[in-house]
C-alpha cells in the first residue's frame, strides 16, 4: 500500500445545520397552520405528526453519518485509494502514473460552505476507473491536489531520467573511445622535409638572428657565429 501521506473523509456536518433550522421551521408550521386554516386538528394529531417528523429527521441524521463515516480517500506514496460502502464495501486504487485528469470544482453550494469537490480520471480503466471526492473541505481539498500533483510530476521525472540514463552511458563510452584513440603525429615542419635546401635556409636564419643580437649588444663580439659554424661543418660533411 506505501506509506499514507494524507488521508481525509467528506464533510457532511453542513447537512446537520440545514436539517436543524428546517426541522425548526417544519415543527413550528405543524403546530400553527392547522389553527390558521381551522383544519380542525386535535393536539394529539398535531403531536404525532410533529414526532413523525422528528423521527424522520434523527433517521435522516443517523444515514448521512453512517454512509460518509463509511468514505475514505487515502493518498499514498504510491497510489490514490477509495474506501465507500455500509453493507457492500467498495476499494478503488488508482496509481499516479494513470492519473490523466485533475479537476477542482466549487459550486454555489460549495463556495457558501467553504466546500470543494475533487474529481480524479484515469486512463486504461473504463468508466468506473476515477475517484470522486464531493464535499470536501477547502483545506483538505488544496493538500490533496497538492499531494497528488508532486507525486506525479516526481513519477514522471524519474522516468524521464531512466529514459536518459542510456543515453548518458553512450556519451560515456564515446569519450572512452575517444581517449583510448592515439593521438596523430605531428606533421614535421616543412622546413626539415627539404633536405640540403632547408638546412641552408635555417643556416641563413640563424646568422641574421645573429647578426641582430650582435648589432644590439646581447652577444659579445668575440663570440663565434653559431650559423657560420653550422655552415662550415655542413660543407666538411658535404665534400
Amino acid at each position: 500500500m506505501g506509506m499514507l501521506l494524507k488521508s481525509c473523509k467528506p464533510f457532511y456536518g453542513h447537512y446537520f445545520t440545514i436539517l436543524k433550522y428546517a426541522s425548526l421551521v417544519i415543527v413550528l408550521l405543524i403546530f400553527f397552520l392547522p389553527f390558521y386554516f381551522n383544519l380542525g386538528l386535535s393536539l394529539e394529531v398535531i403531536l404525532a405528526l410533529a414526532g413523525a417528523y422528528l423521527l424522520l429527521a434523527l433517521a435522516s441524521v443517523l444515514y448521512i453519518k453512517i454512509v460518509n463515516d463509511a468514505i475514505t480517500y487515502n493518498a499514498t506514496d504510491g497510489e490514490l485509494t477509495k474506501d465507500e460502502g455500509v453493507l457492500q464495501k467498495k476499494h478503488t486504487v488508482i496509481p499516479y502514473s494513470k492519473i490523466s485528469n485533475l479537476i477542482l470544482k466549487r459550486g454555489l453550494f460549495d463556495r457558501f460552505f467553504n466546500l470543494a469537490a475533487l474529481q480524479i480520471d484515469a486512463t486504461g480503466g473504463g468508466s468506473d476507473y476515477e475517484i470522486m471526492m464531493p464535499r470536501l473541505t477547502l483545506k483538505d481539498a488544496n493538500a490533496m491536489t497538492t499531494i497528488i500533483n508532486d507525486l506525479i510530476a516526481r513519477q514522471q521525472g524519474g522516468q524521464g531520467e531512466q529514459a536518459a540514463a542510456p543515453l548518458e552511458g553512450e556519451k560515456e563510452e564515446t569519450k572512452e573511445e575517444k581517449k583510448e584513440e592515439k593521438p596523430k603525429p605531428a606533421p614535421l615542419p616543412r622546413l626539415y622535409a627539404l633536405g640540403d635546401m632547408g638546412r641552408d635556409k635555417l643556416e641563413e636564419l640563424e646568422h641574421m638572428a645573429y647578426t641582430r643580437q650582435t648589432d644590439a649588444g646581447a652577444v659579445p663580439p668575440g663570440e663565434p657565429d653559431a650559423g657560420a659554424t653550422r655552415r662550415k661543418q655542413t660543407k666538411g660533411k658535404r665534400k
